[in-house]
């Protein structure tokens, strides 16, 4: 079960996910909420949570039937759908969260509603990381309700305890080392039609992978990418070097489906249901439902992703992005139905999202509810007990949110996630020289950014990314 009494702080950040928007674009004067003809109200979502479409807004409507919610859900490419509604001009009244389009930059456009008014009264009901300049807050004022807890976000490796019985294996011999994986799936495949993994690598949660991978090697080199005791970024690392290697490795010695290099983000699930691959490596939200087939909950196991030793991984939280957040149009036409809907959240469907694996950012919730044990919640206790809250200038220096934002569409154009996948298809094969050009050329943008604030007046230095004091896999203390 959880730890009730210690609870994690979490975050994921997909800095090298950053996405190019104009910021020039034009939004709608007016929302696309309307009200009907029978005095009802109807507020538009945009969400990659299926979960708050089919449990959430079901029961906020039953309570509020003036009060309708047309939920638009992408669970694939989401991304994409938030740019096109950006710069469609079509801004939803509420839309969910995601690490590659940071609040800072949503501020910068002008599209966020601030919510004192509704969330200043209830902060500290909160978990303590969960109002972060840059992530939740912006020039003092909320701009986001926090739906998770931060840094929920994290990969796991399933397994299927079909192929490990099948095998002649039990859970005991699930691998916690890469040369246990390597072995361990040569066994399986040796008796069994599985193969032995399916990582996902046309899916951002490769990065996930490589950097859970990375850190038990490179531990000072945290989830945003930067080694935090020099404060300057690093690709070119021996925790990256050698975890893309391993897994072309994978791929090389037929151990990965040679499948996951052509197909589809999320499809190595019915694959992995269809008792076709032993340990499926994903993010912490792909539920037993999910799992395309005919296949019992009570047969899918969890464990953490092995690392090169075994040694100690951890995920990183350093609140320089919002993983799982909700926002608000600064256009909508129906602010108190918006507000409604946030009451609701924090009174009661938090909750419904924890029923589904979720791990609310407020406390007192997993003291009164009584979690279920399901692939969920292992997945998510799994990621808990692994995270540490990592440093991140805006922690020391708020100025340092005009760097990120000048940062913005800058630098670096590839993701660790791209050339991990440009790797193992023998697109190019001097791996440190690809990873160097990403170094230098984030950098570049680093240096830039500060420069331009230092000749604009603005009081930063790039010592604010130098923490020479912090320990790795030690929480970094900070006065929220």
């Amino acid at each position: 079960m959880i730890n009730k009494n210690k609870i994690k702080i979490m975050i994921l950040s997909a800095v090298s996910l950053l996405l190019i928007i104009t910021t020039g674009c034009a939004h709608s004067e007016n929302s696309s909420s309307n009200s009907d003809n029978d005095g009802s109200v109807t507020l538009t979502l945009k969400t990659n949570s299926p979960d708050l479409k089919d449990y959430v807004i079901p029961a906020f409507e039953e309570k509020h039937p003036n009060i309708k919610i047309e939920a638009d859900v992408i669970t694939s490419e989401y991304t994409k759908a938030l740019q096109a509604m950006i710069t469609g001009g079509e801004v939803s009244d509420m839309f969910t969260s995601h690490n590659a389009l940071p609040t800072y930059k949503l501020h910068e456009m002008g599209l966020l509603h601030e919510l004192d008014d509704v969330l200043e009264d209830r902060k500290d009901e909160f978990v303590t990381g969960s109002w972060v300049p840059g992530a939740t807050m912006m020039d003092g004022h909320i701009v986001a309700l926090p739906t998770a807890q931060p840094g929920s976000d994290g990969a796991v490796m399933y397994y299927n305890k079909n192929v490990l019985s099948e095998a002649g294996l039990s859970e005991e011999d699930v691998p916690k080392s890469w040369d246990e994986l390597i072995e361990v799936s040569k066994k399986i495949m040796d008796k069994t039609d599985a193969y032995g993994t399916y990582v996902e690598i046309n899916s951002w949660t490769t990065d996930l992978v490589i950097r859970q991978m990375a850190s038990a090697i490179t531990p000072e080199v945290a989830t945003d990418w930067i080694n935090h005791h020099e404060g300057r970024y690093s690709y070119n690392n021996e925790g990256n070097i050698e975890s893309i290697k391993f897994l072309k490795r994978l791929f090389d010695e037929g151990i990965n489906d040679p499948s996951d290099k052509t197909r589809d983000v999320g499809e190595g699930a019915a694959l992995f249901a269809a008792d076709k691959v032993a340990f499926l490596m994903s993010h912490t939200n792909v539920p037993a439902e999910d799992l395309e087939g005919n296949m019992d909950e009570e047969d899918i196991g969890v464990a953490a992703i092995p690392t090169k030793d075994g040694k100690e991984q951890y995920v990183g939280y350093s609140g320089e992005y919002l993983s799982s957040g909700l926002y608000v149009s600064k256009d909508t036409e129906h602010y108190e139905e918006v507000k409604e809907f946030i009451n609701f959240m924090m009174d009661e469907g938090l909750y419904l999202l924890l029923e589904r694996g979720s791990i609310p950012p407020m406390p007192h919730m997993l003291e009164e509810a009584e979690i279920p044990e399901n692939v969920g919640t292992q997945a998510g206790e799994i990621i808990s007990n692994l995270s540490v809250r990592t440093p991140d200038a805006v922690l020391k220096n708020v100025n340092a949110i005009q760097v990120k934002e000048d940062m913005s569409g800058e630098g670096t154009d590839k993701s660790t996630s791209e050339v991990a996948k440009g790797y193992i298809l023998e697109q190019f094969t001097d791996l440190k020289e690809v990873l160097q050009e990403m170094e230098d050329d984030q950098n570049k943008a680093l240096d830039e950014a500060i420069q331009k604030s230092i000749d604009e007046g603005i009081e930063i230095d790039q010592s604010d990314w130098q923490f020479s004091d912090w320990v790795p896999f030690e929480e970094y203390k900070v006065n929220d």
